[in-house]
């Protein structure tokens, strides 16, 4: 009797079995069925049967080698594509992290900045990922490659904890941190445009940045001063403002009040708002009343009028050379002697002569005795 339950059970049936009162219910276990070729999908081997290939070939094509000839490697895609059969291809990631956008528009230096990255780093086969600087721990849960900041704090500093990850910045010099750095030469930028304007004849130099705080800020205030001082003068504080202080009509109106002839518009954010302010609000002629000299981070300056004289990053090598950068760090990963050198790049700005720049006025054309 017990046998022929066992045999019941077994064999994947449901019975019930009677002896006088005792009813006892039997639950069969059945075995579980296979996925057909239907149920789980196309396989590679399917792609290279109907392809006419091997499977080694097939995975040459979806890796991407490039000893398949161009016909053949058609072939295999299509039909891939004609089965079903979308494999996860897996590229070199680099995340790109950023900080705070601008708000003058939607086309600022950090978006124009990417786009860049964006290009150079498919150019070399690499993929890229935004990732925002509130959400550092993606850039490790992705397992990207290595990371590229787009950022102007040291937030990005926290990183370093993570195992085998390359981070380079840009425009935010971090070496002090272990961390490398592509930037424009902000130094220069600061000199090239308080000489260019101390050969006009200007002596009252005002210099306007976005924040007191961060690298590139006090870099640049070190070129200007260092031009004021190789001119024979001296630095006046009280012609050094900061865009975020206060709300920047009362700024600019303040630094013509004291005498100011002459702009180093270096406010980032309030580039182009500052030429407003001073042309359509305080009614100030440029060159005629003021002479501005201004950063041009995306390429507009030009088209004012008058054109703006501009102290030009160099967008494109930055990227470029960020974009070798991280690549040569991805591929040194791990090596004996990789990551004892830090990198730090300096990229030469240049002056761009316009028309926004004219000879120190007199008091009495200036308006300011």
């Amino acid at each position: 009797m017990m046998i022929g339950i066992f045999a019941d059970v077994f064999s994947g049936k449901l019975r019930h079995l009677q002896r006088g009162a005792i009813s006892v219910k039997v639950i069969t276990m059945q075995k579980e069925k296979k996925p057909s070729k239907k149920e789980g999908g196309s396989t590679i081997m399917d792609v290279a049967r109907l392809s006419g290939v091997s499977t080694g070939t097939v995975s040459r094509v979806i890796n991407g080698y490039e000893n398949v000839g161009v016909e053949l490697r058609r072939k295999v895609l299509f039909t891939s594509r004609k089965l079903g059969f979308m494999p996860k291809i897996q590229y070199p990631c680099i995340g790109l992290i950023t900080g705070k956008m601008s708000a003058v528009g939607p086309i600022n230096s950090s978006a124009v900045m990417i786009m860049l990255l964006m290009q150079a780093l498919a150019s070399k086969g690499y993929v890229t990922e935004l990732i925002d600087q509130k959400n550092l721990d993606r850039a490790v849960d992705m397992h990207v490659a290595g990371v590229i900041g787009i950022v102007f704090d040291e937030e990005i500093a926290s990183l370093k904890e993570a195992p085998h990850l390359p981070i380079v910045t840009i425009n935010q010099n971090l070496n002090a941190h272990g961390i490398h750095s592509v930037a424009s030469d902000h130094f220069q930028e600061g000199v090239l445009a308080t000489g260019h304007l101390l050969a006009k004849g200007h002596s009252r130099i005002a210099f306007l940045e976005n924040r007191a705080a961060g690298w590139g800020s006090q870099e640049r205030l070190r070129g200007y001063s260092h031009a004021i001082e190789q001119a024979g003068l001296s630095v006046e504080t009280d012609l050094v403002r900061y865009a975020e202080t206060e709300p920047l009509y009362l700024t600019l109106d303040r630094l013509l009040r004291r005498g100011a002839t002459a702009f180093v518009n270096f406010s980032e954010d309030s580039l182009l708002e500052t030429i407003h302010i001073l042309t359509h609000i305080l009614r100030k002629r440029i060159p005629e009343d003021v002479s501005v000299v201004s950063l041009e981070n995306i390429p507009v300056y030009q088209y004012l009028s008058p054109p703006h004289t501009v102290i030009r990053q160099s967008s494109e090598e930055i990227a470029k050379s960020a974009a070798g950068l991280i690549v040569e760090l991805c591929s040194s990963r791990g090596k004996k002697g990789s990551g004892v050198k830090v990198h730090d790049i300096k990229v030469p700005c240049s002056l761009v002569e316009r028309d926004s720049v004219g000879e120190c006025p007199t008091q009495d054309e200036t308006g300011n005795a």
